[in-house]
């Protein structure tokens, strides 16, 4: 709306400018009924005017939407690892949560019960592929690709039940030790066998219909394969926690897939509904409402004033839901998104969440 009013306003000027310009050149009988005075200054006014219209005209023409990063997080809520590119397939980001800690009878864990898990790093080991793990007091530890014949432990995430293959009892003792309780490392089947749609009541948004035969499933993340956050909107958070007196947050609390910047505004991905990020199309079918998991702090402990999730209920609450980013489904099962992609919004709607 203030581009619209700055360019209205540039617009208007000029055409003053250009009228007080010809009457000034019109010969001495006009020049007697309209003073020389008044139309210097409407030529200064609509001059300043028409260079307002082409700076926000240049303005809008340059700017360019742009992926800034690009994040997996192998293990579901242990640390992520920042890539410049990363190849997706049908679950989402190659290797991003396709592992999962469990307790012994398949119900999962998260930093909203063990909020230290924000302190296991991750790795892929350059010659053997292998997933390599570190944590605070813990041995190296690398995990191997799941055996044939590996045990099957069904896992529950949320509401939904699925077969995951274990990856053993020195995996299971690793995340015991660290965590205090009884852990079991799982990791997804095959990319054909592992079955988890996306909630039927999205999927239409995607082309889908939330079954076990459409062709885009979920691995162990939350519900959907890509989270994609915004820059313009964590600077406007952290404004927010300023004013109250709260130390800022780093994007990285919310662990988004896909992180943006170059947005006109804060919280315009609100709006988005289709985009294009390199040569792949997404569309976005859901904010992400936000849980405790974004109060966990760089050491591995809750916030003591449950921050941001506080401030962001002051302005980002539905419901009894706070929000922060939007779910993002891909259109295909192949593709790449690199980091200085340009985003191209194909479609827009109403903003979601409708706060």
């Amino acid at each position: 709306w203030d581009q619209f009013v700055v360019m209205s306003f540039a617009k208007g000027g000029a055409v003053i400018a250009a009228i007080a310009a010809i009457l000034i050149s019109i010969p001495s009988p006009i020049q007697h009924i309209i003073p020389f005075e008044p139309l210097w200054i409407a030529i200064g006014f609509g001059s300043i005017a028409a260079l307002l219209f082409v700076g926000a005209f240049t303005n809008q023409k340059s700017q360019v939407i742009r992926v800034v990063e690009v994040w997996i997080y192998p293990i579901k809520s242990c640390g992520g690892i920042r890539l410049s590119q990363s190849q997706f397939d049908s679950f989402g980001f190659v290797n991003d949560r396709r592992w999962i800690v469990a307790d012994p009878s398949g119900k999962f864990i998260t930093m909203r019960q063990r909020p230290q898990m924000k302190l296991i790093s991750t790795a892929f080991d350059s010659k053997s592929g292998n997933l390599v793990l570190n944590a605070p007091g813990q041995r190296t530890y690398e995990v191997g690709r799941a055996t044939e014949g590996a045990k099957m432990l069904r896992v529950t995430v949320w509401r939904d039940e699925v077969d995951a293959l274990d990856m053993g009892d020195e995996a299971a003792a690793w995340f015991t030790e660290y965590l205090h309780t009884p852990a079991r490392l799982v990791s997804v089947k095959p990319e054909l066998e592992h079955k988890r749609p996306i909630d039927a009541d999205y999927a239409a948004v995607a082309g889908l219909k939330g079954q076990s035969d459409d062709p885009i499933q979920v691995s162990f993340a939350d519900g959907f394969p890509f989270l994609l956050a915004s820059y313009s909107s964590l600077r406007d958070l952290n404004k927010r926690m300023k004013e109250r007196g709260v130390d800022p947050v780093v994007m990285q609390n919310f662990r988004p897939n896909i992180v943006v910047d170059g947005c006109s505004r804060p919280w315009e991905e609100d709006t988005w509904r289709q985009l294009k990020i390199g040569d792949s199309i997404f569309h976005v079918v859901k904010p992400c409402s936000r849980c405790a998991v974004i109060t966990v702090r760089p050491d591995g402990t809750f916030h003591p004033k449950f921050e941001p999730r506080k401030t962001l209920a002051t302005f980002r609450q539905a419901g009894e839901d706070v929000y922060f980013g939007q779910n993002v489904v891909q259109s295909t099962t192949s593709g790449s998104v690199s980091e200085g992609d340009a985003v191209q919004v194909l479609a827009t709607g109403p903003p979601q969440p409708a706060l």
